[in-house]
């Protein structure tokens, strides 16, 4: 049973506005997946179920890929304030290794400062830029992440970039790590970001790249699609909706991911019996779980642009 028109909303395309478009992929959402206790769960950790997802699009006139119909906003921006994700905590060190990356190339164009971490989670980014001489803030809806954030000294001025008043001209730097895919209306609050920025101020934003050659040979089996993500860029659309706002990229680098071996291993499907057993051997052995393994396709991007 697919979901009822009550809990969606026929959008516009949010880059260009533009009504008309082409279905990648049809929505694998039923009725049942509208229960605040489903979206709670689909929202907790995107990677355990991705093969629920909305109505995924692309627009005829710009190429964005957005969902379409979208769900209720309110129920989503629910969700998140109740997400809780554990593993997230016990992979702190290695996804600390992407965010120090992320942070050297950030300071190619921008040396010290005040810095906005939009979506920071449990504050990992903000601890590593304080380490870095950085004066930085961050925006987190979710209570369970916020409250460890704060034990780790984060200063938090809101939970969601929507209703968070910000400062005019104050920062010299905002960032969102794997957030611009979960905002309904990214226009908006690139505007309002903006307006929080100094002039030649940086804004850099790491995403999934849905032209990638891993998006394309996955198709709809690719993890992108997934029902928290409600828009999806290309280093095309992401550049004109920044250009849109009066922002100048400086640079585009994709990027991968970092795991340890055991987070890798327990989510592999295996099903022949004799590997069955050597991931279990493996697993079982003292220290060979921690091991980093660098996982990069070339899936994601890290965009940085100036404030002109």
């Amino acid at each position: 049973m697919r979901a009822t028109k009550k809990h969606l909303t026929i959008v516009p395309c949010p880059l260009c506005r533009e009504n008309s478009y082409k279905i990648l992929f049809p929505s694998t959402l039923s009725e049942k997946d509208f229960d605040p206790g489903v979206i709670k769960q689909n929202l907790k950790n995107s990677l355990d179920d991705y093969t629920k997802h909305g109505q995924i699009v692309r627009c005829r006139n710009c190429s964005l890929v957005y969902v379409n119909p979208r769900e209720n906003l309110k129920n989503l921006l629910k969700g998140y304030e109740d997400v809780e994700d554990p593993e997230y905590i016990e992979t702190e060190k290695y996804r600390k290794i992407i965010l120090s990356e992320h942070l050297r190339e950030l300071e190619r164009w921008k040396h010290k400062g005040k810095l906005l971490d939009v979506g920071c989670f449990a504050g990992y980014f903000l601890t590593l830029a304080k380490d870095h001489g950085w004066s930085p803030f961050g925006i987190e809806p979710s209570s369970w992440a916020v409250r460890i954030a704060k034990k780790n000294g984060a200063r938090l001025l809101g939970k969601d970039i929507e209703t968070t008043t910000l400062p005019k001209n104050y920062f010299d730097v905002i960032t969102l790590w794997d957030v611009i895919e979960h905002l309904a209306n990214p226009s908006d609050i690139l505007e309002k970001l903006s307006h929080s920025m100094k002039r030649g101020g940086v804004i850099a934003l790491g995403t999934p790249n849905v032209d990638s050659l891993f998006a394309k040979v996955l198709g709809e089996k690719c993890p992108f699609f997934i029902r928290m993500h409600l828009i999806l860029f290309s280093p095309k659309t992401l550049r004109r909706l920044l250009e849109k706002h009066g922002f100048s990229v400086l640079s585009c680098t994709a990027y991968g991911r970092v795991f340890p071996l055991s987070y890798i291993l327990e989510r592999m499907q295996i099903k022949h019996n004799v590997l069955t057993s050597l991931k279990k051997i493996i697993l079982s052995i003292p220290l060979i779980g921690d091991i980093p393994i660098r996982i990069d396709f070339r899936d994601s991007f890290l965009m940085i642009a100036k404030k002109m």
